[in-house]
């Protein structure tokens, strides 16, 4: 009921001091709202904009020849190794799935939207200052939700060849190719049978054999250190060669691994500078230099102690660059019972560099055994 008086005005309340006294009249204005910011303003945008595309998500229509294209296979020179630092997957460049989505689906018609970006700090174990850069990003096709994808790389503040920005764009890139997995281009790089072929076809491809003798940092060093010059010089193109061979290009999977292993020799410069007597020009000097890059790249990983056995990757072989800890488990035993540190082969005397190499390979393997308890045949786990 109202208990108001006919004809009157409703009646406000107006405090005054600590009264509270009736007050008869306009209510007072609402405070003006704060201006957007540019920064809140592209937050709000993408939260509408997710939420658009969610709505549409499974709603994509694609022409039957737009869905053929899309799920065509790429051509062998669209891969490179190393998909994730592990060199026995592949990737497709990124330049290839862009041009793809562009081609069939049209420039504009889809869109890669980093809804979140952020960093992690850690030190490596030589003391480095590092962070692995995180993009969370969704991928829309005509408005449509279609995937969304997590992508990550490594940045080192004190490495002059790199920037932050180059780790953002790298970590893009990344959530890039896995949302077109979850579209369903480019899926032959997960299957097995086309990941054994391209390896099968790339072996049949011939690189240079050059004569130089590459001599390897001594081993087991923690940081980036002068590398021991070689007798002879390299040249451009074998340094290009090196580069290419190692995965090493401009955004390979292995560019920053071997920036950093080169830092002090590189002085600043791109990897494509590193003074040619540093630069292996045989395939045996090639597979030293790899082995080295690896140990150093165990020896300054985010792992625990005791634990850079996980990320050693095999020095030769079939197994060559897969680490200890992707091995299946009877790979490994097989490494670790059989792997012996030998001086000769076949009665020629094997290199210094060589056998600190196999040193370094027989330690993380003696590692791993520790870890998983491994025992010959007949020995005991120790008294009951």
């Amino acid at each position: 009921m109202n208990d108001e008086a006919p004809g009157l005005e409703p009646v406000l309340e107006q405090e005054t001091g600590n009264e509270v006294v009736p007050y008869r009249g306009e209510p007072p204005p609402l405070p003006a709202p704060a201006p957007t910011t540019p920064a809140q303003a592209k937050v709000d945008a993408i939260a509408a904009l997710t939420m658009s595309a969610y709505g549409k998500a499974g709603t994509l229509q694609l022409t039957d020849e737009e869905k053929k294209a899309l799920q065509a296979d790429f051509p062998d020179d669209a891969f490179q190794p190393g998909a994730g630092g592990k060199e026995r997957l592949i990737y497709i460049e990124h330049a290839a799935l862009r041009q793809r989505l562009n081609q069939v689906l049209g420039i504009g018609q889809w869109a890669l939207v980093p809804r979140n970006r952020w960093a992690q700090d850690y030190t490596t174990q030589g003391n480095k200052r590092a962070s692995t850069v995180y993009v969370e990003a969704m991928l829309i096709v005509r408005g449509c939700f279609v995937a969304e994808a997590v992508g990550d790389m490594n940045y080192f503040p004190d490495n002059p060849s790199t920037n932050y920005g180059d780790a953002v764009e790298g970590a893009k890139t990344a959530a890039l190719r896995r949302c077109c997995k979850e579209f369903g281009v480019g899926l032959q790089a997960w299957h097995k049978d086309f990941g054994d072929g391209w390896w099968a076809r790339r072996k049949g491809k011939t690189t240079p054999q050059p004569t130089q003798t590459y001599q390897a940092p001594p081993a087991g060093r923690t940081a980036p250190a002068q590398a021991t010059p070689a007798k002879k010089h390299a040249t451009a193109a074998t340094r290009e060669w090196m580069i290419k061979e190692l995965k090493a290009g401009p955004g390979g999977p292995s560019r920053q691994l071997v920036t950093n292993f080169f830092a002090t020799d590189l002085r600043g410069k791109p990897l494509e500078e590193l003074p040619f007597e540093f630069v292996p020009t045989s395939h045996g000097e090639l597979r030293t230099l790899a082995a080295e890059i690896a140990k150093w790249e165990a020896a300054n990983a985010r792992v625990p102690e005791g634990e850079t056995w996980r990320v050693f990757k095999v020095p030769w072989g079939k197994h060559m660059g897969t680490p200890l800890e992707e091995l299946e488990k009877n790979v490994l035993f097989g490494f670790w019972a059989n792997m012996k540190v030998e001086t000769e082969w076949q009665g020629n005397p094997r290199s210094e560099a060589q056998i600190a190499t196999d040193q370094a390979f027989r330690d993380a393997l003696d590692e791993a055994g520790e870890h998983y308890e491994f025992r010959l045949s007949g020995e005991s786990h120790g008294s009951d």
